[in-house]
């Protein structure tokens, strides 16, 4: 099985590479991720819609070297628009932080909208603000947390683990 989780990693990262080169995209990942001071790790965050009814959600997490921490991703039930998703994989981001103990963190996405709630402490009625109040509630554990935006082309992997997500439950489910 996890043979096949590789071949299967393998497989979407060669046709992703062959979409960002037929594209142009293959350098432009370079042009805005920025390492976060030492002693502070860097979550970055995404969300794909797997099928009409799952998300795969995924947080990266690396450190003032550039060096990878730590990999997760998870596939979820929902109907979730791509907003949704979002602060969705920002509220399981952070679920990981805490329960590797972090202390000092700043979440990275590529959505404005995600951002701006997570800084804003005032809540709307709406399905996303649920997920807004867990944030806040898991970030009150942190020492500091601050919320950053990166254009799209900056979250390359963390948008292929999202996607991962959705291969890795498609082996466990079939």
């Amino acid at each position: 099985m996890i043979s096949s989780a590789v071949d299967s990693w393998i497989a979407l990262d060669q046709t992703m590479e062959s979409r960002d080169k037929r594209f142009g995209m293959e350098t432009a990942e370079q042009d805005g991720w920025q390492a976060p001071n030492p002693g502070v790790l860097k979550i970055n965050l995404d969300a794909f819609p797997t099928s009409p009814n799952h998300r795969g959600l995924s947080a990266v997490i690396c450190d003032y070297k550039e060096e990878l921490a730590t990999v997760a991703c998870t596939m979820e039930y929902g109907t979730w628009d791509a907003e949704i998703s979002k602060v969705a994989a920002a509220c399981f981001g952070l679920q990981v932080v805490v329960l590797l103990g972090l202390q000092d963190a700043i979440l990275e996405t590529d959505s404005k909208l995600t951002v701006q709630a997570l800084k804003n402490r005032s809540y709307k009625a709406t399905y996303s603000s649920s997920f807004i109040k867990d944030c806040h509630a898991l970030s009150n554990s942190l020492s500091s947390i601050s919320y950053s935006f990166v254009r799209r082309t900056c979250d390359k992997v963390t948008h292929k683990t999202a996607n991962f997500a959705f291969m890795v439950g498609k082996l466990r489910s079939g």
